[in-house]
């Protein structure tokens, strides 16, 4: 081999060794770890809240309910241990129960609406058409801890549209002191009001307002009703029975109250509540709503079943018809409009949704529950009461025509009360406006 071939492979030879070597130092470079005395910089971040499920909770969120008086501060109070749990504000938005409905309709949406209304299932049939109710989405085995009715109530087009925890309806307060026997008929109501108005006891023997709720059981015992029923037992719109021959029947009875004396003015709930509860007052219709301020007046009274009254039934036979009340549940509706649609379930499904809960919501707001594993623990004369005079009650109908009925009712009775109208001119015309606004 000459001098230039040896000279030309040694310098291949050392060419191939520095590769080597300058490839080694890369990778010892990058696996070499920083000195222990170097500081590390490590992001902590907090775990993210989940639901009972294990879902995320975005707790920037917030949710707003919008209920009534009543209920308000039995609401925030209740919504503490949820928002200690998962971070999430809970503000309740209060407005008179009469104006609930409008209120959150004329919300939903906007930007003051709100995530959850609690209200009654009759109103489901009027927002789901209008797209503002969200459908509740539990399963079988919890449909199952339910009362049937309630989750009958809440259900439209075979959808679930509201998580009941409460089903009521209304009795006969009478005070103890004076009435012995409740009476069983409307006619008797009139007897012992003025036998008690007479004898200079009280100023009134009955008390009430025009709120058509509290004057339906009237109106059932004369043979009226405000929505016939189809084939199917299902309420039929084109069937408003305001002016049916009981319902005038009934409305006649309360224009002979007025005319007697018996019935003063269109009083207000306070005012009515605050004669009976003075002993000025012996009878009124009301629900378990009033079970909390009557028990702390210290009055005594009974919860009787709704007088009934013999008059000519639909078989044309002399027939002493019961008194049936509305039979309302109340529950928790979500927004279909809500952007915070993801918490509003799990504070509904979840959260309400529990033994824990349903039981605490029962014992700060004294109704009936609808959830049963609440409804078997119950030990209490007068919710059982209720649930007697309940147990033949009529739902509310919560089709969508329902909403228009209550304004063109409620003032056919004021006008009755206050002496402005004969008792059937002014339930027909109430009826033939009904009639229009469904049509």
């Amino acid at each position: 081999m000459n001098n230039f071939s040896k000279f030309l492979k040694l310098f291949v030879t050392i060419l191939i060794l520095f590769s080597i070597m300058v490839g080694c130092s890369d990778s010892a470079t990058e696996e070499v770890p920083p000195p222990t005395n170097t500081p590390v910089e490590e992001k902590v971040t907090e775990p993210t809240p989940r639901s009972e499920e294990g879902e995320p909770i975005h707790t920037e969120k917030s949710i707003t309910i919008l209920t009534d008086e009543v209920r308000a501060p039995i609401i925030e109070e209740l919504a503490k241990p949820f928002t200690k749990k998962h971070g999430i504000d809970v503000e309740v938005q209060m407005v008179e129960f009469d104006d609930l409905l409008d209120t959150y309709k004329k919300t939903a949406d906007t930007d003051e609406k709100t995530d959850i209304l609690i209200g009654p299932h009759d109103w489901i049939g009027e927002l789901v058409t209008k797209g503002l109710l969200l459908p509740i989405e539990i399963s079988n085995r919890q449909k199952a801890n339910f009362l049937p009715s309630a989750v009958a109530g809440f259900t439209f087009q075979d959808e679930m549209y509201g998580l009941p925890y409460a089903v009521e309806n209304v009795a006969l307060f009478y005070n103890t002191d004076l009435i012995e026997t409740p009476p069983s008929t409307w006619s008797e109501v009139m007897a012992v009001a003025d036998k008690l108005e007479s004898s200079g006891k009280v100023k009134q023997g009955y008390i009430m307002n025009a709120d058509p709720y509290h004057f339906y059981p009237i109106q059932t015992a004369f043979d009226g009703y405000i929505f016939g029923w189809n084939e199917r037992g299902k309420y039929d719109p084109n069937q408003v029975g305001l002016d049916s021959e009981g319902s005038i029947a009934a409305a006649q009875w309360l224009g002979n109250m007025v005319k007697d004396g018996h019935l003063v003015g269109n009083p207000e709930w306070d005012t009515m509540y605050e004669m009976f509860e003075s002993g000025d007052v012996a009878m009124l219709i009301t629900g378990p709503w009033s079970l909390s301020r009557i028990r702390e007046s210290g009055i005594p009274y009974g919860i009787a079943n709704l007088p009934g009254e013999l008059t000519e039934s639909s078989s044309a036979k002399l027939a002493e018809l019961d008194g049936l009340p509305f039979v309302g549940i109340q529950g928790f509706m979500i927004n279909a409009l809500s952007e915070n649609v993801d918490v509003a379930k799990i504070f509904v499904t979840e959260f309400i949704l529990s033994e824990e809960t349903m039981q605490e919501l029962f014992e700060m707001n004294l109704r009936p529950p609808a959830y049963l594993p609440t409804r078997r623990n119950i030990d209490d004369h007068d919710l059982a009461a209720f649930a007697r005079v309940g147990s033949n009650g009529l739902p509310m109908p919560a089709i969508p025509e329902m909403s228009a009925v209550w304004d063109d009712w409620r003032e056919a009775l004021r006008l009755i009360l206050v002496e402005e109208k004969d008792a059937d001119v002014a339930f027909k015309d109430a009826a033939d406006n009904i009639r229009a606004l469904i049509e």
